[in-house]
């Protein structure tokens, strides 16, 4: 159940004892630099992790924006006895708030957690500047820059780093490019994922094409304009109305009014707004193919889930998707996120829908090759030995 969260609460945890500062389990802290949308995919590893550790013993704090309500994964962290600092938007409150948090903890170690690489580095100077030791974890890396004495100041807090997390090695190369300098002590990690490891699903029984993309309504991120474009185009059209296609948008975000008027305007009755669906494997029981249009990314879990449900995929080639997914094995590249590539990549995969269902256990395979079972349970391993030493 969500709860009502009061703004600016701070449940502290009680300050650390002698017995806790010389235990051999780690004291650590999260912080998320989300802001605008109240949970988003790059809020899953950290949390995950965190409650990960406090199962394992470890004093843990966990740190995000205020909310009129909690998300289900931080009402998990407070029901299991994590303590959560909810600060408020205004930053001076936000930094006395959370670090008389950390006062209380005295961590051995801050994951700040970084839906975007320059989302979130002042947290970062901040911990530097009061001597905390601290590793970003890294979820979008794009072409995006801020003024170079900016710039410069996002470049000292991961030379500071005791180590600094990727989801993809794509945005390893990007936020390097971007900042002109390598970035040391960098390290990739998954994100954990909303299906079975194990689950492939059987292949659904529809001889009609069924489509799904899975990704919030932020349309100048996951591109849903582009699709909309893409699925208008005449030729594809005359390919895909007389199979019988339909396509299901899934989830929702701040720009549904936006995919709607689009949907009207280039009249696309077989595409349907679905809606959220937290029932993940539930989609892909009744859908053959993923399609995400995004115009940047980390390592989609969408991807991810549909893969190891058995699904091929159609992508654009942005941030790690062709780290999983290979063009004409396991599903279909596009090679920019615009409507006329995404137009030929979706009238080739139609072409050849016949292997789609080869296409899918491949792509299973491939999933459970680049995806451990449990990311949360190693990134807590890797946080208890950077934290202790080990």
């Amino acid at each position: 159940m969500e709860t009502t969260e009061a703004r600016g609460k701070i449940d502290s945890p009680p300050p650390a004892t002698s017995r806790e500062m010389s235990s051999s389990r780690p004291r650590i802290a999260f912080i998320s630099s989300l802001g605008g949308i109240p949970w988003g995919g790059s809020e899953e590893l950290w949390a995950a992790t965190a409650l990960e550790l406090h199962r394992r013993g470890g004093p843990v704090l966990a740190a995000s924006q205020a909310l009129p309500q909690r998300p289900p994964r931080l009402q998990a962290l407070a029901e299991a006895g994590v303590p959560l600092c909810a600060f408020e938007p205004s930053r001076e409150a936000a930094v006395a708030q959370v670090f008389q948090a950390l006062e209380a903890l005295q961590p051995q170690l801050v994951v700040v957690s970084q839906g975007h690489y320059l989302v979130g580095f002042e947290w970062m100077e901040l911990l530097r500047q009061r001597g905390w030791r601290y590793a970003p974890l890294v979820h979008v890396a794009n072409d995006w820059r801020l003024a170079e004495p900016q710039m410069e100041r996002v470049a000292r807090v991961f030379d500071g780093a005791v180590a600094s997390f990727f989801v993809s090695e794509a945005n390893h190369r990007q936020a390097e490019r971007m900042l002109a300098r390598p970035i040391p002590r960098a390290e990739q990690v998954r994100n954990p994922y909303l299906v079975p490891w194990d689950g492939e699903l059987p292949w659904p029984a529809s001889a009609s094409p069924r489509l799904a993309c899975v990704a919030r309504l932020q349309h100048p991120v996951k591109g849903h304009d582009v699709l909309l474009e893409a699925l208008a185009d005449p030729a594809l059209r005359a390919l895909a109305e007389p199979l019988g296609v339909e396509v299901s948008l899934f989830g929702e975000g701040a720009h549904h009014a936006y995919v709607e008027q689009l949907l009207g305007h280039y009249q696309l009755p077989w595409v349907r707004l679905r809606g959220q669906v937290s029932d993940i494997s539930g989609i892909w029981r009744q859908h053959q193919l993923l399609v995400l249009p995004s115009r940047y990314e980390g390592l989609p879990l969408a991807i991810v889930e549909a893969m190891l449900s058995g699904r091929p995929v159609l992508c654009t080639d942005v941030g790690g998707n062709t780290e999983i997914v290979e063009d004409g094995v396991s599903g279909f590249v596009a090679a920019a996120a615009n409507g006329r590539q995404l137009a030929l990549t979706l009238r080739r995969a139609l072409q050849e829908r016949e292997r789609w269902p080869a296409m899918g256990r491949a792509a299973a395979e491939r999933a459970r090759l680049r995806m451990p079972r449990d990311p949360a349970a190693g990134f807590a391993d890797r946080l208890t030995e950077l934290a202790t030493g080990s």
